[in-house]
């Protein structure tokens, strides 16, 4: 039985790993990416890819909330900009739950004073739902977004 881990992307192993959202290495926008996030590792932004056996099943994109690239003051906090779980048939199983969870021991490992998220209803932005499940709290609210911490 394959048994789910977690890979953190690198500038060493982006290629082996891929980027999750923008897969393939030959497209465009591979490149432009990798080149985007090798500017933000030097910040301390996290990517990890959660694989069951080979499959690549989900994937997380955190950042000290510093550099947050949403409009938030998130200080001593890492901030997760992408959470996304690929494929239906891996949804409700807790594969989202897993990533929340290990960027959550990584600020705790970092003494940071939590780790924030902005949520939505609308496409492309996770729903508050999940981090609800996790612990996560209402802070704020603008229009459609929600801000946990």
């Amino acid at each position: 039985m394959d048994t789910l881990k977690i890979y953190e992307v690198t500038g060493l192993n982006a290629l082996k790993e891929t980027l999750f959202c923008v897969k393939n290495p030959k497209y465009d926008g591979f490149q432009l990416k990798l080149d985007w996030l090798r500017q933000r590792w030097k910040e301390g932004l996290k990517l990890k890819i959660l694989k069951k056996g080979k499959d690549k099943i989900g994937f997380i994109e955190y950042t000290p909330g510093e550099y947050a690239w949403r409009p938030v003051k998130a200080e001593n906090y890492l901030f997760i900009h992408c959470l996304m779980v690929y494929g239906k048939k891996n949804y409700h199983l807790g594969n989202g739950s897993t990533l929340i969870k290990d960027c959550i021991e990584e600020a705790k490992a970092q003494n940071k004073a939590g780790v924030a998220v902005i949520t939505s209803k609308g496409s492309w932005i996770a729903d508050q739902s999940i981090f609800l499940k996790n612990g996560f709290e209402l802070v704020d609210t603008k229009g459609r977004f929600e801000l946990l911490a």
